[in-house]
């Protein structure tokens, strides 16, 4: 058989004519129907023929889904995502392959990640360095290229064999677009699901029905919100070598794993050489103060009370746990397209146990929740898209066993969210408190009002502090007082 035969499908052509030189690349492109192997590319770059092409004057507000591609499909066959994570994060199939063919998986990626190449470049790497083992394997007595028969030769699937396509660790969650209320993707085809939102006094649409020439029917969400669920990307992210033993790099003499309780001391008082200076955030006072084992406790004795007790009386500190994780969030919103306005918004979460010197790098950062615009939702909207979060950071507080690279024995694992570090507006806003620029309640720490600030006799303006944080700033008059 021809070399050239193996890697043109049935019914493809040469195409050497001067007239069609420019396309001529095209055929050496693996067919369709030569892609067996070769699982669906809806997500990445490739989009439905139905769908429009995305450029800067394109109306992302009218198709928001457009990047969630073919995962909101009825057709049992296909399952993105996977539930079983121990299959889910086994090791990348590659590493079975020759190395040979390992390096043209990653080679593919970086020019896909970092150089802007499409699809199609991507498949003519593969497809080349195809051809090139293929000759080499027929000319050379002796050389084997494991996998070269099962080759991947499209980006989608070179990726997931490298183990760096992260699409099956995302959830396309899909929202009312007018009370954002959250709904499971597993729920858009229920016969019982309306396409009217079905919360009291809402008329927002959740999808569109469109009828598909095979007749059967395609319902498209109208608000997409993508999702990573903290405990498949901390799984992810824990089968890093040498990871699990990076996050344990903070500890000194008398922090190693043991039942001690959280510190109390507050000041120099908790530094027994107050002298020393502290270089991260593992020097100070507030690292060891953390509490495991706090559940939310309500009281009602005639007037309610919400409180964070150690109901079982386990006075542990958080981070001598063998792994107690220490998590930052920030919550920003962008304008997301060159044109118009809309506010796309971000949910990020990083890892304070690491090293100061990567924490904040960007394969250290989690990108856990996209907010679609184009409008900014206000706090009842985000309460709803953010309790799906809360409630899987609650249970990751509580401890689950995840695998760590190199160990056969799963580890237990706790996650504490311990603050959260976005502007002044996103900060208000997803701490449930009220605007900064409100009258009434300008100052989370204090009941001053925000006209106090007008008058010289509403404060003391020869306090020592600042105003966001303060103990005692300005030393405030009675909030009762009335001006004239």
């Amino acid at each position: 058989m021809d070399l050239d035969d193996r890697f043109i499908g049935e019914g493809a052509q040469h195409r050497n004519s001067s007239d069609e030189e420019d396309n001529a690349y095209r055929a050496f492109l693996p067919q369709e129907d030569d892609l067996g192997e070769e699982e669906d590319i809806n997500n990445g770059n490739h989009r439905d023929s139905d769908e429009e092409q995305i450029d800067e004057g394109a109306d992302i507000v009218n198709d928001p889904a457009f990047n969630a591609g073919g995962f909101f499909n009825d057709d049992d066959d296909d399952d993105p995502q996977l539930d079983d994570e121990d299959l889910l994060f086994d090791e990348a199939p590659a590493f079975n392959e020759h190395s040979a063919i390992r390096n043209a998986y990653v080679r593919a990626h970086i020019a896909s990640a970092f150089k802007g190449a499409s699809q199609d470049v991507s498949r003519i790497i593969l497809d080349g360095v195809a051809r090139a083992l293929w000759y080499a394997r027929d000319h050379t007595q002796d050389i084997d290229y494991e996998g070269l028969d099962d080759m991947a030769r499209t980006l989608p699937t070179a990726e997931r064999r490298l183990g760096v396509n992260l699409a099956s660790i995302i959830t396309y969650l899909f929202v009312c677009p007018t009370c954002w209320q959250v709904h499971d993707p597993l729920t858009l085809y229920d016969e019982d699901l309306r396409a009217q939102c079905g919360e009291e006094d809402c008329e927002g649409i959740l999808y569109t029905t469109k009828l598909l020439a095979s007749g059967k029917s395609k319902r498209k969400p109208t608000k997409v919100l993508p999702y990573v669920a903290p405990r498949r990307a901390i799984q992810h992210w824990l089968l890093r070598p040498g990871k699990y033993q990076e996050l344990q790099q903070w500890r000194r003499d008398g922090d190693e794993p043991r039942q001690v309780p959280a510190t109390h001391a507050q000041g120099e008082n908790a530094f027994a050489d107050p002298s020393y200076p502290m270089h991260d955030m593992h020097d100070a006072w507030g690292w060891r103060a953390i509490r495991a084992g706090l559940q939310r406790v309500y009281y009602d004795n005639g007037q309610l009370r919400v409180s964070d007790d150690d109901i079982h009386n386990l006075q542990q500190r958080f981070v001598s746990l063998p792994c107690g994780l220490i998590w930052q969030i920030n919550l920003d919103w962008f304008q997301a397209v060159k044109r118009g306005n809309h506010s796309t918004g971000a949910l990020y979460m990083t890892c304070c146990n690491n090293p100061r010197g990567i924490r904040y790098l960007t394969e250290e950062t989690f990108l856990i929740m996209v907010l679609p615009g184009p409008n900014e939702p206000n706090l009842e909207q985000l309460n709803k898209i953010m309790a799906k979060f809360v409630s899987d950071m609650i249970e990751l507080y509580h401890g689950q066993e995840f695998r760590i690279y190199g160990h056969e024995d799963k580890h237990p694992v706790h996650s504490a969210l311990n603050s959260e570090v976005s502007d002044l507006p996103a900060s208000r806003k997803i701490e449930g408190l009220a605007s900064f620029s409100s009258k009434l309640f300008m100052c989370p720490q204090c009941d001053t009002p925000s006209y106090y600030l007008a008058d010289p006799r509403g404060f003391n303006p020869t306090g020592k502090s600042g105003l966001m944080g303060h103990s005692n700033w300005g030393e405030f008059l009675d909030p009762r007082l009335e001006f004239d």
